[in-house]
């Protein structure tokens, strides 16, 4: 069954039918029983919390797959974190600039490969809560696809 849920920061647009962006983001990430996968440009501080869930994840069985650009530009404190998450059973952080020596642009989270977040905030402060932003949580078939998207891009 296919199902669409509009999400947003920005005070203006979140309420009368759209959802947050971190409190979905938490409430998926919490939910996965097998894998998480996620491409993002930008992380920073703010998305602590979500690293910390990640890693909550993968000492519950939890597949975890984070794809993002330009590690060394992430924040000091960012790059410990991943360094760390990479290190458990059953993670893997993939330096996309690396790999490819192109930019990765995209922000998705797929969960499940049952339920995805696709939109234009990065993990970041802005992203999850100063900025204006929109997008949606898909839950179908199409999140399917979008993790065979990911494991592409991840070298899969």
């Amino acid at each position: 069954m296919k199902q669409i849920t509009l999400l947003a920061t920005g005070e203006r647009l979140v309420g009368r039918g759209v959802r947050a962006f971190n409190p979905v983001l938490e409430e998926i990430l919490r939910s996965a029983s097998r894998e998480i996968q996620i491409a993002v440009y930008r992380v920073d501080i703010s998305a602590l919390p979500l690293l910390d869930i990640l890693e909550e994840a993968t000492h519950r069985g939890v597949r975890v797959l984070l794809i993002l650009s330009a590690l060394n530009e992430q924040p000091e404190i960012v790059q410990r974190k991943l360094f760390h998450l990479s290190g458990l059973p059953g993670a893997q952080v993939v330096d996309f600039r690396l790999e490819k020596g192109d930019l990765l642009h995209a922000k998705t989270i797929v969960v499940d490969r049952q339920r995805a977040v696709i939109g234009s905030a990065n993990l970041t402060w802005g992203g999850l809560v100063r900025n204006y932003e929109i997008g949606v949580l898909l839950e179908g078939p199409e999140a399917w696809e979008i993790a065979r998207l990911l494991d592409i891009l991840a070298g899969a």
